[in-house]
């Protein structure tokens, strides 16, 4: 039986035995059958060092959807519910489409808890030998929810090494419309930046797999390589394309004044501290087979965007901007090897030459979330006074070994790698600047708070301080 836990030659143990049973029996569920058992089991022959597995089903009779109750709604639509449905009555019974209306009803962020389930007998009809596939039972599903409060205000108080002081306060209605449709509030203040942002988000739209996005942004950036106050107005749609794939399609207008942009970028960049208008697309695609989108302990998630801007869409600056990330986590026991990699050109066109291309779009490296050796927007090129510039090629890197301490306290020995150049297409590995450390992880509800100690092994001369210290919230990737 394809993918069944329990294979041929491989050591017989109790374990793999009770998944490959538990496995049979839940794809007996998935084709109709919930109430299917299994007899027989193992015979082990000590004196050959084999065991022999045999198992007879009993499929019982087989089950189809009847009458399908909601229960527990207050404020939220009936018909709300029954859209979230991935089955119907008359439908073959399925556990995995019951999972999968479970997860959405949750995903709406209406309800605080969820559950659908089966409405049996107490006598648990349909069990037992008794009952043959040709005999069809109708058991109604019962969808039971609890809600949640339709609004709320949050606030929000934290600190990093990078930003220092974080503030933020918000407020949502998860049902604006009545539709599940979710208008949320939210500024938020750092020493690197300040925002207030404005966001729709609307289920549904066109179709069951698709959220259509709505936002507008006023932001002031301050971080090393510039200062810019930036409105921008984004209408995007995001699709659910298979369980792992996502895609995404955006269309961005930003209105930007850049100042106070340091020597060393106004003699290499031509203009920088100026206003411009973008409008550009955004075009993305991501796969994610993580277990915790907080902590992951194994799985792969890869995120490709490319977005281009043009003159024929209104924007003032014409380019395309293409990044590639990739992640992927690795279980040895209680012991996780995290890696990462980061691969990003920017690509000037038509009117527009690279020296004009905006700062606020350039790619930076180095920092508490990248390479961990040189300070924020560190790595790349520098002025004299250690004034970071961008570029519009990125080629960055991290490795971590993280592993069990104590309780809920982790450790973390890792290296990174990042480059970064002025010109397109130019990822130039011997240039690399490398660095290695070692961190302390505190898991929380929240993510793992963390502190890590990042040592530069190949710096260039002048300006680079032996070890930096960082403290955040989050894993690093």
């Amino acid at each position: 039986m394809k993918g069944l836990p329990l294979q041929p030659g491989e050591i017989f143990t109790l374990k793999r035995y009770g998944e490959a049973k538990q496995l049979l029996l839940d794809r007996l569920a998935d084709h109709g059958f919930p109430d299917a058992t299994l007899s027989g089991g193992g015979d082990v022959d000590a004196s050959h060092s084999t065991a022999t597995v045999f198992w007879r089903v009993h499929p019982g009779a087989r089950v189809v959807v009847g009458e399908i109750r909601i229960d527990g709604l207050s404020a939220v639509n009936e018909e709300l519910v029954r859209r979230e449905l991935t089955f119907h009555t008359g439908d073959t019974y399925s556990r995995v489409a019951l999972e999968r209306t479970q997860r959405a009803l949750y995903e709406l962020g209406l309800f605080l808890w969820v559950t659908v389930e089966p409405v049996t007998d107490s006598a648990g009809a349909g069990r037992g030998a008794s009952l043959t596939p040709d005999t069809q039972l109708v058991r109604p599903i019962l969808v039971t929810v609890r809600e949640r409060k339709p609004r709320s205000v949050r606030f929000g108080v934290g600190y990093g090494t990078e930003d220092s002081l974080r503030l933020q306060a918000g407020w949502i209605d998860r049902n604006f419309l009545g539709r599940a449709d979710r208008l949320e509030m939210k500024t938020q203040y750092s020493s690197l930046a300040s925002t207030a942002q404005l966001t729709l988000r609307e289920p549904h739209w066109p179709d069951a797999d698709t959220v259509a996005l709505l936002s507008a942004k006023l932001e002031n950036d301050t971080p090393p390589a510039y200062d810019a106050r930036t409105a921008s107005a984004r209408l995007g749609l995001e699709r659910l394309l298979t369980p792992h794939w996502r895609g995404r399609l955006a269309y961005n207008l930003e209105w930007t004044s850049v100042h106070d942009v340091p020597a060393i970028t106004q003699e290499l960049l031509s203009n920088p501290d100026r206003r411009f208008l973008l409008s550009f697309f955004e075009l993305g695609l991501r796969w994610d087979t993580t277990n915790d989108p907080l902590d992951p302990t194994h799985g792969t998630w890869l995120d490709l965007s490319v977005d281009p801007a043009a003159a024929a869409i209104g924007s003032q600056l014409n380019y395309v901007k293409c990044l590639l990330e990739g992640r992927a986590f690795a279980p040895f026991g209680p012991t996780v090897l995290a890696s990462r990699l980061r691969v990003g050109t920017m690509v000037p066109f038509g009117s527009t030459s690279a020296a004009e291309l905006p700062v606020t779009e350039l790619f930076y490296s180095g920092g508490s979330d990248s390479v961990r050796g040189y300070g924020y927007q560190r790595v790349g090129p520098i002025g004299a006074q250690g004034e970071p510039v961008g570029g519009a090629s990125l080629l960055e890197g991290s490795v971590e070994l993280r592993f069990p301490i104590w309780g809920a306290l982790r450790g973390v020995l890792f290296v990174d790698a990042g480059q970064l150049s002025l010109e397109a297409w130019a990822w130039r590995p011997a240039s690399l600047l490398y660095t290695s450390g070692a961190g302390l992880r505190y898991k929380t509800p929240l993510g793992p708070i963390r502190f890590d100690v990042g040592v530069p092994l190949n710096p260039p001369n002048g300006g680079v301080q032996s070890y930096r210290l960082w403290f955040s919230i989050g894993q690093a990737f």
